[in-house]
């Protein structure tokens, strides 16, 4: 298992100001899909 939260709070700490990308496969809606998104955090 991958801990993406872990993985995401690393490259924030390290300055990183790049782009990530991040490739799924939605089970729903794309908004649905996405959710995970705004729940770490993070921002599109």
């Amino acid at each position: 298992e991958i801990r993406y939260e872990v993985i995401f709070k690393e490259i924030d700490r390290l300055g990183y100001a790049g782009w990530v990308g991040c490739e799924y496969k939605p089970l729903a809606s794309v908004e649905e899909g996405l959710k995970w998104v705004k729940s770490m955090g993070l921002s599109l």
